[in-house]
């Protein structure tokens, strides 16, 4: 006899397990939408990252137009020419050879004499004797000039030396040589030497009066002469008058032809016989309230005539400034990357122009601003200023300044570029812990 057939049934779910799982779905969904909300509501609030500029090399775009207007004017001269300004290196010249300088030797025996008896400490005194009035006939006789030497009178070293450099008497640079050195061999070692140590190696010295056709230097070491000469005070100081009287031998007037101009600054002529006439000359003036000083020489000159012309020439070359544009107008000075990849370029919003003397080397440099949110075309975000020296000495200064702009408008992305860029969060997250 078959066994009775068994039936399993299943207990339906209980109501209460079906409430909590849908409970739970829920949760979950409404979790998921708050975070989606949540997110996106961050996402369309949070500070955008900065954007970060950059610069492009920057130079001056133009040489002062004044330094090219010296430049010609000392092609255009057929003779032995050179510019500089006092406490500037550089030197522009158009001879490089070795010519005979006159009595521009004798600023170099001052500068000797000087350093190795230096005045006021010692001015010392001289009595003329019967070899100085030897000396003082044998000079005339060479037609070179010369002072009175009268037997038995008494110079002291500063009358020495303003009879040397503003008479320019030949003599008495040479009784002034052998009072402080003993002999002229003596002198002529020590000049050597001088030159040397102060980096004129293309001058050559062979007499302290400039007699001797053998005094030679180029015009470039006349410029470096003419700054050392400068900065000494007491040569400056001797340079500058327009005459000198000493007691008991006469009144001596300055042989430079622009002693009496009230920005002459001196400094020596030096004429060796009728057909050679030479200036080193130097003439005071200021620039945007900076003062400088230009020095000119010039070798060579036919007559008198021509050296003071060629020397007032190139004096003036030397103290005309230009208004120069550094930059045009639109220059790109450096681009910024927009938060959706684009590039901006960021240019200058006018011409940057400066006022500049022929020394001028002025420089550039760029300050842009960090970028947080939309900015039209035309914005400002930043500047370029032109740095330099307003004159030769001077220390740098700012020249010009002009603004830097965008482009083009930088826009702010949409919400989507938000949502599917968290770097937005991680910008943000930084700032706020400063991590």
């Amino acid at each position: 006899m078959a066994a009775p057939t068994k039936h399993t049934t299943t207990a339906p779910e209980q109501p209460q397990r079906k409430r909590r799982r849908g409970r739970a779905l829920l949760g979950v969904l409404l979790a998921g939408c708050g975070f989606v909300g949540t997110y996106g509501g961050l996402a369309a609030t949070a500070p955008l990252p900065q954007l970060q500029p950059a610069i492009a090399e920057l130079n001056p775009h133009l040489a002062p137009s004044s330094a090219a207007n010296v430049e010609q004017v000392l092609a255009n001269l057929p003779h032995p020419s050179a510019v500089g300004y006092l406490h500037d290196p550089q030197i522009r010249s158009n001879d490089s050879e070795k010519h005979s300088i006159a009595s521009i030797t004798k600023i170099v025996t001052a500068l000797v004499c000087l350093e190795q008896a230096p005045l006021p400490q010692h001015n010392f005194t001289h009595t003329f004797d019967a070899a100085d009035e030897q000396l003082t006939a044998e000079i005339a006789e060479l037609d070179g000039v010369v002072a009175p030497t009268p037997q038995g009178s008494t110079v002291t070293a500063a009358e020495l030396l303003d009879a040397t450099l503003l008479a320019s008497a030949n003599n008495y640079a040479v009784i002034y040589s052998r009072e402080v050195f003993g002999s002229d061999a003596q002198f002529l070692a020590a000049a050597s030497d001088w030159l040397q140590r102060h980096g004129l190696t293309d001058t050559e010295i062979a007499d302290a009066s400039g007699l001797n056709p053998a005094n030679r230097a180029t015009t470039a070491d006349l410029i470096r002469l003419g700054q050392i000469a400068l900065e000494h005070p007491t040569v400056a100081a001797v340079i500058r008058k327009t005459e000198v009287t000493i007691p008991g031998i006469g009144t001596f007037q300055n042989t430079n032809p622009f002693s009496n101009n009230p920005d002459n600054r001196g400094i020596k002529t030096g004429t060796r016989d009728e057909g050679y006439y030479n200036l080193l000359a130097a003439a005071a003036g200021t620039h945007q309230d900076a003062p400088y000083t230009a020095i000119t020489v010039v070798l060579q000159r036919p007559n008198k005539e021509q050296r003071d012309a060629d020397s007032r020439l190139l004096l003036a070359s030397l103290m005309r400034h230009s208004s120069d544009t550094l930059v045009a107008a639109d220059q790109p000075v450096g681009t910024i990357e927009t938060w959706q990849g684009d590039t901006v370029t960021l240019v200058t919003a006018a011409p940057l122009t400066a006022e500049l003397l022929p020394s001028a080397q002025p420089s550039l440099d760029a300050a842009l601003e960090p970028v947080t949110a939309a900015v039209p075309a035309g914005t400002q975000l930043g500047t370029v200023t032109a740095h330099g020296a307003i004159t030769a000495g001077t220390e740098t200064a700012e020249l010009a300044q002009v603004a830097v702009v965008t482009a083009e408008p930088i826009t702010e992305p949409d919400l989507w570029w938000r949502i599917t860029h968290p770097v937005v969060f991680k910008w943000w997250l930084a700032e706020l812990t400063g991590e």
